[in-house]
């Protein structure tokens, strides 16, 4: 996917590769393209926090479900040895339903919220106090058809959204630098040659170094093919091929290769995304 990315991308570019004469501008399009991926891994990137399903609304609708709840079942939250304390961990397993396992701490999260330590209804809490005992029974019923259908549409989003998790940072980081440079510790504005091309003094001439293939001396990362794109054969080229304010002597060198230091102003002149 990367080298067909890279391919387009060089392809599209005027033919530089085969050096044509270049015209002032003619490939700021793909060094914008390619800019893009130097830009994110010279960016340190940081993900946003996962935010969760359960959210303010699927919270109430539990308190209010377990403000309903009869006493037989709240005292199963409780300390076996001291009523007024909450217990540590669920009841033993040939105590508990078949759901218990995945419930069990939203809804010890939702009895601690309604009430307090010794039993009483906290502040604010009693949803439904003055119902006549066939209203609350009426209304426990339906709270707690409500808050099973609550939690059957969290399941559901938590196994959609998990399949969709990013990386952690560093991570993120390595797979932008392997992008950019073909290494992944490697800086963009810092990439040696070895790390670019695979080799030491990296391709022996232009055209061998802008010919898309797999293997070492390719344009396989985006510095390499920056280089193909923006980086003249001579100095009498035009200024300004990818960027305002580039001058004809960012070339490939008299014998061919390429300068290494070439390579890292051309990155360093991508720039860096604000935070």
């Amino acid at each position: 996917m990367q080298q067909t990315l890279l391919a387009i991308l060089l392809a599209t570019s005027s033919k530089v590769a085969y050096g044509a004469n270049l015209v002032t501008g003619q490939n700021s399009r793909q060094y914008g393209a390619l800019c893009d991926i130097v830009r994110f891994a010279t960016s340190k990137p940081t993900i946003p926090p996962k935010l969760s399903v359960k959210t303010s609304a699927y919270t109430d609708i539990l308190e209010r479900n377990m403000s309903l709840a009869p006493a037989d079942w709240n005292v199963i939250f409780r300390n076996p040895k001291n009523s007024k304390e909450w217990r540590a961990d669920m009841p033993e397993e040939k105590d508990r339903g078949p759901d218990w396992q995945e419930k069990w701490q939203d809804w010890m999260t939702a009895i601690q919220a309604v009430e307090e330590t010794n039993g009483n209804p906290k502040p604010g809490k009693e949803y439904f106090k003055g119902l006549t005992p066939s209203q609350i029974a009426q209304a426990r019923t339906q709270m707690t058809l409500i808050a099973d259908t609550a939690f059957e549409l969290v399941k559901a989003a938590q196994r959609e959204t998990g399949t969709e998790r990013l990386s952690d940072e560093p991570a993120l980081q390595k797979a932008l630098n392997k992008l950019a440079t073909g290494d992944d510790d490697a800086k963009p504005e810092a990439a040696t040659l070895q790390q670019i091309y695979g080799t030491s003094n990296g391709p022996s001439a232009r055209d061998v170094g802008c010919t898309v293939a797999a293997g070492n001396d390719k344009p396989t990362h985006a510095l390499g093919a920056l280089a193909c794109v923006c980086l003249g054969e001579t100095d009498n080229q035009a200024d300004d091929i990818c960027y305002k304010g580039q001058t004809t002597n960012e070339v490939w060198n008299s014998a061919g290769s390429i300068t290494v230091g070439k390579l890292q102003n051309l990155a360093k002149s991508c720039g860096k995304i604000k935070p």
